[in-house]
């Protein structure tokens, strides 16, 4: 692996956000791994749990739950972005992906997810499968999961399987999974999946 010059992307898991630990072991971790090349995609946390409770409460379709639960991740990623001093990108299409951008960014998908029809608009799309799309997309080397605890042996395998074959087990679509149930559908067979506990790196 030359992650000198491969190009990632990033996924915080929304479970970090709530860590203070959390910008400064970032930022430490893509030095120490010399990763030089990457975007990074920020998850919901906890405002998106809440918007799960109030759904019942309001009436809210899941569509709408998931337009809101993207407006969250505009948010977190803007703070992320203040937090570490990583530049923070707003990508609206395709062709603006293409265009020229800091090596190391924070990237808002808000305005490309609305005009993307392909993508689901549902719970089971969390943000994880939003990076998978993204990772895809932009024809990504390798896409780095960062968690708040290590994966399990089946989902290890998951991970193994995939990188061998461009295809996982029923197990991590349909189970009890580290990832939600349609990520592996929106993984491109040619992009390595890696899966870290960002918490034991500080």
């Amino acid at each position: 692996m030359n992650s000198q010059t491969e190009h990632c992307v990033i996924k915080v898991g929304g479970s970090l956000l709530d860590w203070p630990e959390l910008a400064p072991t970032l930022v430490s971790w893509l030095d120490r791994r010399v990763v030089s090349s990457c975007d990074v995609v920020v998850g919901g946390g906890r405002e998106v749990d809440r918007i799960r409770r109030d759904q019942p409460l309001r009436g809210w379709s899941d569509e709408e739950c998931h337009w809101r639960a993207i407006e969250v991740m505009s948010a977190t990623s803007r703070q992320l972005a203040q937090e570490t001093g990583l530049p923070t990108v707003c990508l609206d299409n395709a062709r603006s992906a293409c265009e020229s951008r800091p090596s190391r960014c924070i990237v808002d998908l808000g305005g490309w997810l609305r005009r993307e029809e392909r993508i689901p608009r549902c719970w089971q799309f969390t943000s994880d499968s939003i990076a998978a799309w993204y990772a895809s997309e932009i024809k990504a080397a390798r896409l780095v999961l960062l968690k708040s605890r290590s994966p399990r042996t089946h989902e290890r395998r998951d991970v193994s399987l995939h990188s061998r074959s461009g295809e996982a087990s029923a197990s991590s679509k349909y189970g009890d999974a580290i990832v939600d149930p349609l990520f592996w559908n929106w993984v491109a067979a040619e992009t390595r999946v890696e899966l870290v506990n960002l918490r034991l790196e500080s």
